[in-house]
């Protein structure tokens, strides 16, 4: 995964305040799930680490649900976005 996933949104942050309210929101939203979702799958994240078989129990199935619910979330925003 590359170093810095979300460059184009982190070098354009400061001007999310140019955006309506309703998609700013949606934008930040959109952004803020998905880096945390790519937090978890790159090397050091729990869903990672348990790819490789070093960790495994509960924690890993609640991880991998939040994240789905995340990635579900972001879809969303992503979509209300785009009808806007």
């Amino acid at each position: 995964m590359p170093p810095d996933l979300f460059f184009v949104f982190k070098s354009n942050s400061s001007k999310i305040g140019l955006l309506a309210s309703d998609d700013a929101t949606d934008v930040v939203l959109f952004y803020h799930l998905l880096e945390g979702v790519a937090l978890d799958v790159s090397p050091g994240g729990i869903l990672s680490m348990a790819a490789r078989g070093e960790i495994k129990g509960p924690q890993v199935e609640r991880t991998f649900q939040q994240d789905a619910v995340s990635l579900e979330q972001a879809m969303a925003a992503g979509r209300r976005f785009i009808e806007r």
